[in-house]
């Protein structure tokens, strides 16, 4: 038998060949050198040469205000066209599809950089991605203060969406409030409401420091609807697929989505296939996708999920303090409370090497660290005692959100007897210190709010807000052992109408934060003086507070109106009280990327911390991360258009007076 092979040429003019009547020869298709496609003749009747669709050409991005406008060079026989976008030119998204026109509008372009590449299609096919677009970068002026951010949808027939915001303990409220005023209806747009999801991630201003993005998406169904809100796609596997490429190559301020889905299938769901394939596509990998049979194990995920979270957005350090050892002696720490150290399922173990004051060939049980394997010893004053310290320690048991610390026992291994001995002298309280730092982090709660839940949603509508609870207990910065020491630039937790305060010794007591502000180098929000509400521009035409009183009254005091409890302004004595080198000494440093002051009490060595949050006049910043300016509650002496403030740089601290319409930063105090 012989073959006749034929060469298709892809890009040339259409053209039908008929009448071929040979029996035994057959017609091998070509990929390169690779035969990707077998026919008979015999059983071919014609054969269509159809013309290739050429990629888009000249693809060029522009700004345009908030937005970014993609255009290309029409291509000949396109009926539409699809745009996708990257944020590394990498790992594209499809951003829109159906175009008609040879340009697009991009409304919600990512923070940093935005590349483009566009496809053409066809009756016969559709073309090759184009090249791509020079990147047009993104930048906000705005700086997202340190913290953990979320959001929600809630999803049925509509979506009810609760901007991404900072959660904190003083503004869990509005989270926990908005997920109890959701309401059931019929429907149920699943694959739209991830979608939007990913988007408000996408937009989102979030903090430089950010190390972790999430979605939580709690399903009891199938999707009903979403075909209705995208018309992009016409089957549940396709659009379902687009959901989930989308959730695995979209980055964040670079970083990937950590996606988990929780199903509880309803009564009314009989394709059991489907339903899987939800769960597995609405989570970034298999094993964050679960399929549970009952609220208890709804809320036992969320809480399991919430661990996680906190675990991944903090980094842990210990510090322990032992007398010296003999050379060569093996030391075990246990963290778990045992009464025979070999029995531990969570310690640190190593060799002290007396030349060096230093512990070797550390291994860690139930826990990693960053430390590695030879720690560093540093000798007190005493020279007796040696303190280790450990960073970035994580628990790998997930019931742990972080190694415990309040049952610590320090042991030495006796080799003649091969059994370890208890320090009976080591006090935990006095010779260790844990420091629990935050890094921030968005999560987004996506949330079935279908009446297909019946009863049971409002057993869900508990659950997700204990899961917020849980979230917002771990917000805050810790220090904590017999050892004071700073996290954050604080030492106490004292607080007072829900803000923390840290006693200096002097006649007041100072926050933590600044107003507006829920972390210590968080720059907060800016008042003109006697306003107490923030706005977009601070000029003399829309300075609004015309009384000259001596010194503020609470009715006009930033800090007792947005805090409440005694929270006030410090007045200008107050202030020349911190500043007084006397009294406290301060140090220009950078704490979590952010520059500032750490002031020190010479009195009983607590800190705070004051970031260098520069000025607001018109709408724009100005000297943010090198200039400190913090309203007084006293009234310019010398001219009452002027108020008082503190005044800082990395070279000196002093008060000034100024211009009462300037927006500037508020550290609040209390009795």
């Amino acid at each position: 038998m012989k073959t006749r092979i034929i060469t298709l040429l892809i890009a040339i003019s259409a053209i039908i060949i008929g009448g071929a009547t040979a029996q035994e020869k057959i017609l091998n298709i070509y990929k390169g050198n690779t035969i990707v496609s077998t026919y008979e003749l015999a059983e071919i009747d014609s054969i269509k040469f159809a013309t290739k669709i050429l990629s888009p050409t000249n693809i060029i991005a522009t700004e345009s205000g908030n937005s970014i406008v993609v255009t290309w060079s029409a291509v000949s026989q396109a009926q539409s066209y699809q745009v996708y976008r990257s944020s590394d030119n990498i790992n594209y998204v499809l951003l829109a599809s159906n175009i008609t026109k040879n340009s697009y509008t991009d409304t919600t372009p990512i923070l940093g950089a935005n590349y483009y590449k566009v496809k053409a299609i066809s009756a016969n096919g559709e073309s090759t991605l184009s090249q791509s677009s020079a990147p047009i970068t993104i930048i906000v002026d705005n700086q997202a203060e340190t913290g953990l951010y979320m959001g929600i949808i809630g999803f049925n027939q509509t979506l009810t969406n609760k901007g991404i915001s900072i959660l904190a303990p003083n503004t869990k409220s509005q989270f926990t409030d908005f997920v109890s005023s959701m309401t059931s209806k019929n429907g149920t747009l699943l694959y739209y409401a991830t979608e939007i999801a990913i988007d408000s991630l996408v937009k989102s201003v979030l903090p430089t420091d950010l190390v972790n993005v999430a979605m939580v998406t709690f399903t009891d169904g199938l999707d009903q609807g979403s075909f209705m809100m995208n018309s992009n796609y016409s089957s549940n596997e396709e659009y379902l697929s687009a959901v989930n490429s989308k959730i695995k190559n979209t980055k964040v301020q670079g970083l990937p989505i950590s996606a988990y889905s929780i199903g509880l299938k309803g009564s009314d769901v009989s394709d059991d296939a489907q339903f899987q394939a939800n769960l597995i596509n609405l989570a970034s990998s298999p094993e964050n996708a679960a399929e549970v049979t009952s609220m208890d194990e709804v809320n036992a995920k969320f809480q399991e999920i919430a661990n996680q979270l906190y675990n991944e957005n903090s980094v842990q350090t210990i510090s322990l303090t032992i007398p010296g050892q003999a050379n060569g002696t093996k030391i075990r720490f246990t963290f778990d409370n045992v009464s025979d150290a070999s029995q531990s399922q969570l310690y640190i173990e190593g060799t002290f090497s007396l030349s060096d004051r230093s512990l070797k060939n550390i291994t860690y049980g139930g826990m990693t660290s960053g430390s590695g394997e030879v720690v560093a010893g540093v000798v007190q004053d005493n020279i007796v005692f040696v303190t280790f310290t450990f960073n970035d320690i994580k628990a790998t048991e997930a019931s742990y959100e972080s190694v415990p610390t309040n049952n610590i026992k320090q042991w030495s291994y006796v080799a003649n007897t091969s059994q370890w001995q208890q320090n009976s002298e080591f006090d935990p309280e006095s010779q260790t210190q844990t420091t629990v730092e935050r890094k921030s982090a968005v999560i987004m709660l996506v949330l079935d709010c279908s009446s297909s839940l019946g009863t049971q949603f409002a057993t869900m509508k508990t659950h997700a807000n204990a899961f917020i609870e849980k979230m917002a207990e771990g917000t805050q910065n810790s220090t904590t052992g017999g050892n004071t020491g700073t996290s954050g630039g604080t030492t106490t937790n004292n607080t007072n109408n829900g803000h923390a305060y840290v006693d200096l010794g002097l006649s007041v007591k100072w926050a933590t934060c600044n107003v507006g502000a829920t972390t210590p180098e968080g720059y907060g929000n800016y008042y003109a003086w006697g306003e107490t509400t923030t706005k977009s521009s601070y000029t003399s035409s829309n300075y609004t507070y015309s009384s000259n009183p001596t010194t503020l009254p609470l009715s006009a005091d930033a800090a007792r109106v947005n805090w409440g409890g005694s929270w006030r302004m410090p007045t200008a004595a107050e202030q020349d009280e911190l500043r007084n080198t006397n009294n406290c000494t301060w140090t220009w440093t950078t704490q979590n990327g952010v520059n500032g002051y750490k002031v020190t009490s010479k009195k009983n060595g607590n800190s705070i911390f004051l970031p260098a949050a520069g000025y607001r006049y018109s709408s724009n910043l100005y000297g943010a991360g090198s200039y400190g300016y913090y309203w007084s509650s006293s009234l310019s002496t010398s001219n009452s258009s002027y108020a008082y403030y503190l005044f800082f740089y990395s070279s000196g601290v002093d008060w000034d007076g100024n211009y009462r319409y300037y927006g500037r930063s508020v550290r609040a105090v209390c009795e």
